[in-house]
Formats: C-alpha cells, structure tokens, sequence
C-alpha cells in the first residue's frame, strides 16, 4: 500500500471507487487479535492490518477485492454462534 486509499464502510463498500481502500471494521464477539491473526495471511504483501484494542476495532487497508471478501469473513467470525 503505497497511496491514500479510500475510506469505506457498510454502506459504501458495495462499490468503492479506488482500487486499495481503507475499511474500519469493528468486532462484537471476536478477539481483533486472532481475527488480525487470521486475517493477515489472506491479504495482499503491502496491505495493512491494525488492531485498535480500546474500541475491539479492526482497520485493514486493502485492494477492494481482498478487502470484500475478508468483510464476509469477519462477519462469519464475529457472529455469536461461529
């Protein structure tokens, strides 16, 4: 990730206009570490994983296309009965 990336979220993420973009995703159930820890290895080399402790958020600057399909994995993971 070597650019500004676009700021997305759920009401936006259908259809982001830039190729890498940002999305903050914030967890109910689910540890943000061991999803980081999950996540990471299915996104692309220069992508960014943080893990903001405080707020259980999760923020992933990703391209589009990575970023679509980790969405449906954390909302797997972080539904009470995953």
């Amino acid at each position: 990730v070597n650019a500004i990336s676009e700021l997305v979220d759920e009401s936006t993420q259908a259809s982001p206009k830039s190729e890498i973009i940002t999305q903050v995703f914030r967890l109910n159930t689910a540890n943000p570490d061991q999803v980081a820890a999950i996540i990471k290895p299915l996104t692309s080399d220069g992508a960014l994983v943080e893990v903001m402790h405080g707020t259980n958020n999760l923020i992933i600057t990703d391209l589009s296309t990575n970023i679509r399909q980790i969405a449906k994995l954390i909302k797997s993971i972080d539904s009470p009965v995953s």
